[in-house]
């Protein structure tokens, strides 16, 4: 999936706004953005042009209640906008539902997150240490037999 510098931007933002940083890293600084760009370029490829144009009608939005782009908003106005999104209220042309986009996303940036390091997200298991959870020498993530 290509996305242009503004659709990087909000893609950077929503995600930090999905998952803030507090005493842990945000979703961007763990990786949560390129495990979900190449989840969109491969397994998820037919929804990658529903997504560039939600990035889209999200930058749309941001302009038709702050003048500027999402990214560019304060964290309130984020935050207010998308709880807007998802409850249907909507300013801009949306191709497909701003709520089920937003709902993709949230799903997307949240297995980006907390996913194995090896997928591309949740760069050196931090997460993982946030909840408290340790891979050992030897522990097998799958169950005997199964591989993916």
């Amino acid at each position: 999936m290509e996305l242009n510098a503004s659709q990087q931007r909000t893609l950077c933002a929503l995600a930090d706004r999905i998952i803030p940083a507090d005493e842990f890293p945000s979703a961007s600084e763990l990786g949560a953005l390129s495990f979900a760009t190449d989840l969109f370029s491969t397994d998820l490829a037919s929804a990658g042009g529903a997504v560039v144009a939600g990035l889209d009608s999200l930058h749309g939005e941001a302009h038709a209640i702050g003048g500027t782009e999402f990214a560019e908003l304060t964290q309130e106005q984020q935050d207010a906008l998308i709880q807007d999104l998802l409850q249907g209220n909507t300013r801009a042309e949306w191709k497909t539902s701003a709520a089920t986009f937003l709902r993709l996303m949230i799903a997307v940036v949240n297995e980006g997150y907390y996913a194995d390091p090896d997928n591309g997200g949740n760069a050196e298991g931090v997460s993982w240490k946030m909840v408290g959870f340790e891979v050992r020498e030897g522990m097998r993530l799958l169950p005997e037999g199964v591989t993916v």
